[in-house]
């Protein structure tokens, strides 16, 4: 039976439950026979082409007819668009595909208990040879049998369990023949479609199967497809420390110092340890690349042989690039220089661990660092200089020794150890760096990279949110702005790199979107709120003229809008006359809010305040009238007069816009960041970028403030078109708070827009929306300024 035969023998049954709804097929190889077996029962709506990534309005579930990888930027926009529009996407077997490639992508490192564990629930485990059974010995040029396998085939034949290892090339299976394993276990190929496992399915019917791979899809998706489980090796299974627990991380500066006060030799790991990516994996580095190049699969055959085979230099992995995917010497270079020129971009040293690295320098030890890496020496050592990183005594890395630290690269060491000194070893991973270390003879001290300080304190989800490349680059750059130092946790830094940062950037992409052909004159950054974006929007708007119009800070806010139609009666009643400090002295209103002096008021005889207003309303509308020829006068100096107009506010009902439209200007369109919680939409000439309900105002409120400029709130604009600024309501520390973070937001976005920024790039709400959220934890109290009481408000959560 061919996999084509077992789809179609299955497909009624698996999406029968589905008749009659609304499907749509995504263009794939088994396209054509899916539509000629079952048009007549299913009548598909739609059909996708192959760079389709939008589904249409109305579909209730989208059909692959070709297995695609979350490697794929046009398949992630196909499930974003599947996300937005709560569509389900299945595969040709019926299994959710964006379930259970967020399940996949969660497989983390396991302990040979662990793998133990696992294996005693099944009847028969299938192994796949590329870094699970095996790894290629790049240094000596051949496959080599892993230990952890050795240990789990001896405990797995000691249960009496069937083994199957799956191999793809003969000399794969060269170490296990020499070790006579090839005897006790079934042998079986990679081949067609199936892969296999359709066979290894027929061998073993009724059998509880589970399958261990290093692939996503080929060893994670396809032998569910076939009804077996899966796991997904994502590191490898190693044997646990001597003193049988789980390594803890370091989080005391003093006690690492200490340790290396006591230690002769110092060794350092150094990717994400002494250095880091602003991405979220290091395979987003072939996306990038893919995406900068126009390659198509370059990202996913490069990840292939990176997993496949771990020892290899990079010189070798582009020479199994040239013969896999035919490309040509000339285009093998570029991709090779562009790869080189994008991790040299995206990688930063780790400044507090460089403190660390240089004051053992100082302490007079011997400094070695050791790496499981493919980079060459020479690139490194170039990377690490302009890291601040030098003056080490020898650099060790696994591609140039065929040894990765868990095989023996700690090895090299050994010398030092038999002169009767002792050796440290600091690095992030708690296997590869810790365990692995202490297995030959060194003492290790693990301390949290980046991404486990995230997901540590409270970032968990929103990594497991990620599902573009946008999205990595986005969260990545955050999350290696907010958590660089392992030993202290810093509100404002994360606050700026979490959370505000992240929120501004995909706003700013929200409004390239979204003004894409709308061609306007300026676009106006309203006062507080556009303080901080202006620069970011600049500078963008210098990458796309085309699209995006020059932005100006507009000073504007409600009150002095209202000053210009403070003669509309009703606006003066839903703005002021609620507000007791008025109720029984109407003239204060009149002069504080108004702004009319006292010598142009009528005399105050005990009328209301709705009566008082009335008596004075020809000299309201005469100020009103001077409001505007003012408001006229700064408008004409900043070049504003009859164009088209787009404005940005942070949260608005719209109100401070619509005034302005009243008298001074023509329709303007508004781009807003957040909508009030008490109005469920505005007026059709405003556009909201998170325009739910799931963030709830007092969030909105402690967000606003980080936008705000370091300026008091406008009060009015002077007879000589100047604005004039009411009193400073915030104190001195909480100012120099918010100058700090937004220092902190402007250098993350400048670093995102230079070395990251991508036009095609997309950020899911829903992520947004869970980074905003976590602005409650941190304690933080609202300070902003009501411009229509002229009070301060402080909300403590």
């Amino acid at each position: 039976m061919t996999e084509l035969d077992y789809i179609i023998q299955n497909f009624d049954r698996n999406f029968r439950v589905w008749r009659g709804r609304r499907i749509a097929l995504s263009a794939g190889e088994y396209l054509e026979p899916i539509v000629r077996n079952f048009d007549r029962e299913y009548r598909f709506c739609s059909t996708l082409g192959t760079d389709s990534t939008e589904v249409p309005d109305g579909i209730d579930l989208v059909i692959l007819t070709a297995r695609r990888t979350g490697k794929e930027p046009d398949y992630n926009r196909l499930k974003a668009s599947c996300l937005e529009k709560q569509v389900k996407l299945l595969d040709l077997f019926a299994l959710d595909q964006i379930a259970l490639h967020q399940e996949l992508a969660e497989h983390r490192h396991l302990t040979l208990e662990q793998w133990q564990d696992i294996f005693s629930r099944y009847d028969v485990v299938s192994l796949f040879i590329p870094n699970v059974v095996a790894n290629f010995n790049g240094f000596k040029g051949r496959w080599a049998l892993r230990s952890r396998f050795i240990a789990l085939f001896d405990w797995l034949t000691d249960q009496g369990k069937p083994i199957v290892v799956f191999w793809e090339s003969e000399e794969q299976l060269e170490p296990l023949i020499e070790a006579g394993i090839d005897r006790s276990v079934r042998l079986l190929r990679r081949a067609g479609n199936d892969l296999g496992f359709l066979q290894l399915t027929e061998l073993y019917a009724g059998k509880r199967v589970i399958h261990v791979g290093v692939g996503t899809v080929r060893d994670g998706i396809v032998p569910r497809e076939y009804g077996l489980d899966s796991r997904v090796n994502r590191y490898t299974a190693t044997v646990p420390s001597a003193a049988g627990g789980s390594v803890g991380f370091c989080e005391d500066r003093q006690r690492v110092i200490e340790a290396i006060e006591g230690h002769d030799v110092v060794s350092f790991d150094i990717f994400d340890t002494l250095i880091k990516r602003t991405l979220l994996n290091p395979s987003d580095v072939f996306m990038m690349v893919e995406e900068q190049t126009g390659i198509r699969g370059f990202a996913e055959h490069r990840y292939w042989i990176q997993i496949d085979c771990p020892l290899l230099s990079l010189e070798e992995i582009y020479k199994c690039l040239g013969a896999t995917c035919g490309y040509d010497a000339e285009t093998l270079v570029m991709l090779r220089e562009k790869e080189l020129e994008i991790e040299s971009d995206v990688i930063r040293p780790r400044s507090s661990m460089v403190e660390i690295y240089n004051c053992t320098r100082r302490l007079g030890k011997t400094v070695v660092l050791v790496s499981d890496m493919y980079l060459d020496g020479g690139f490194l050592r170039r990377l690490l200089k302009r890291c601040g990183i030098s003056g080490y005594d020898a650099l060790y890395l696994s591609c140039e020794y065929g040894k990765l630290k868990q095989d023996g690269l700690f090895e090299v060491l050994r010398e030092q150890r038999e002169s009767g000194k002792t050796v440290l070893h600091i690095g992030d991973d708690p296997y590869a760096d810790a365990v692995s270390a202490e297995k030959y003879g060194l003492e290790a001290l693990p301390v949290a990279s980046c991404l486990e300080m995230a997901r540590r304190n409270g970032y968990a989800e929103a990594i497991g949110r990620c599902r573009t490349l946008g999205e990595r680059k986005l969260l990545g750059l955050s999350i290696a702005e907010a958590f660089d130092d392992p030993f202290v946790l810093d509100n404002d830094t994360q606050i700026a790199g979490m959370i505000v940062a992240p929120l501004a950037m995909s706003y700013l992409q929200w409004v390239r979107g979204e003004m894409a052909g709308r061609k306007y004159d300026r676009f106006l950054f309203f006062s507080r709120d556009g303080w901080m974006l202006l620069d970011a929007y600049r500078k963008l708007q210098k990458r796309c003229p085309d699209l995006l119009p020059p932005g100006l800070y507009f000073y504007a806010n409600r009150h002095a809008a209202f000053m210009t139609v403070m003669d509309d009666y009703q606006l003066a009643k839903h703005f002021y006359f609620h507000q007791p400090e008025y109720q029984e002295d109407p003239p204060k209103l009149l002069q504080k809010a108004f702004h009319i002096p006292a010598d142009r008021l009528l005399p105050y005889r005990g009328e209301t305040l709705e009566e008082y207003y009335e008596k004075n309303a020809a000299g309201i509308r005469d100020a009103a009238e001077l409001c505007c020829e003012n408001y006229r006068k700064y408008m004409e100096r900043e070049g504003i007069s009859g164009g088209k107009y787009a404005v940005m506010d942070f949260i608005s009902q719209g109100n401070t816009q619509s005034m302005l439209e009243r008298n001074l200007t023509e329709k303007m369109d508004g781009y807003y960041i957040g909508i009030p919680e008490y109005i469920t939409a505005g007026p059709a000439n405003i556009r909201y970028f998170l325009d739910s309900d799931t963030m709830s105002y007092d969030t909105e409120m402690k967000l606003e403030v980080y936008f705000t400029s370091p300026e008091p709130a406008l009060d009015y604009v002077g007879e000589d078109g100047e604005p004039v600024f009411a009193e400073e309501v915030r104190d001195e520390k909480t100012l120099e708070r918010i100058c700090r973070i937004q220092k902190l937001v402007r250098a993350y976005l400048d670093r995102y827009l230079e070395k990251l920024y991508d036009p095609a790039d997309a950020f899911d709400r829903d992520l947004i929306l869970c980074l905003c959220g976590a602005i409650q934890r941190y304690g933080v109290e609202n300070y902003y300024y009501d411009d229509m009481s002229g009070q301060e408000i402080r909300t403590k959560p």
